[in-house]
């Protein structure tokens, strides 16, 4: 695969899981609003872990699909943490 594949395929996968998470908050009548910048990676992980167990199994019921599909190896993981770590950059300037 090419790197800028990559990127964006991850970047996407990123972006899924963050929307998928701010639409299960909103729905839970959570009163916090759910901010990206804010958010601890390794929480937002074990949500969408959690919530791809519980989605999936509801799908499997009625015989669908899996919802979420992907499994993220500890190296995909890092990847999706590099992601995160530049999206928060954009409101300090840098990416540590």
């Amino acid at each position: 695969m090419h790197p800028w594949e990559d990127f964006a395929e991850t970047f996407a996968t990123y972006l899924d899981m963050v929307s998928v998470l701010h639409t299960t908050q909103h729905h839970q009548g959570a009163e916090a609003t759910y901010y990206v910048q804010m958010a601890e990676f390794d929480d937002m992980i074990a949500a969408y872990r959690q919530l791809g167990i519980l989605l999936n199994e509801l799908n499997r019921t009625l015989g669908l699909i899996d919802f979420i599909p992907e499994v993220f190896t500890p190296f995909v993981v890092n990847k999706l943490r590099f992601i995160h770590r530049l999206v928060r950059s954009t409101q300090s300037g840098t990416i540590s």
